[in-house]
């Protein structure tokens, strides 16, 4: 899935940009939703990617296929309901990026019915399609990356909030070094080998709903 020519690592950059944008602007709306203004006062409320690409992160998403945005920074204090909206505003970032890699696909069905890809010719039509395609990829992994229950992704802070695991010092060491450690996760390739099964199942998952072949 994450080998590819240079040509493929190009057309990726739209559906990388979406996933990240997706996942950033969908926290932020739901913390300026949920009472807190944070986000709204960073610029984070914004389809811009400026405000939600982390240039490194991107950079390395584009080589190997997974990487990092901005955070979103969010104040909990300002939540009616701390632990609750907390949890809210993280799952609303891969949770908007599984509705967008639907949407991908749905666009591509639309366009098979209506033979567009056709319309625009082989090489148009071919190349139109593997960008589309990489929309519904990378929504998938920005998805599979946002559950992991691990600092720093996203459902790291869902766990956080439905347990007491940061009196554990096991963890709360694993929350000190996490960037470290997910560095360490991507070059040994571990965390390619843990995300990439289900990856793949949900990938397939959404072709199938979608009857795309």
């Amino acid at each position: 899935m994450f080998d590819r020519t240079v040509q493929q690592m190009i057309m990726s950059i739209p559906g990388i940009l979406i996933a990240l944008v997706t996942s950033g602007f969908a926290q932020a709306y739901m913390a300026d939703k949920l009472g807190d203004r944070t986000p709204r006062y960073e610029g984070r409320l914004t389809i811009n990617p400026k405000a939600h690409v982390d240039p490194i992160g991107f950079i390395i998403f584009v080589l190997i296929g997974f990487g990092w945005s901005k955070p979103v920074n969010i104040n909990p204090r300002n939540f009616k309901n701390m632990r609750i909206d907390d949890s809210l505003v993280s799952a609303a970032g891969f949770i908007g990026n599984l509705l967008m890699a639907v949407l991908f696909a749905l666009i591509i069905k639309v366009f098979l019915i209506f033979n567009v890809f056709n319309a625009l010719g082989n090489n148009v039509g071919l190349n139109l399609i593997q960008i589309l395609d990489y929309g519904i990829q990378y929504n998938v992994v920005f998805f599979i990356l946002g559950i992991l229950p691990i600092p720093p992704f996203p459902g790291s802070r869902i766990l956080e909030n439905l347990t007491d695991i940061e009196r554990f010092e096991i963890y709360a060491n694993i929350k000190r070094y996490s960037f470290i450690i997910f560095m360490l996760l991507v070059v040994t390739n571990i965390l390619g080998k843990i995300i990439s099964p289900p990856i793949v199942y949900i990938y397939s998952t959404i072709l199938q709903i979608f009857n795309i072949k």
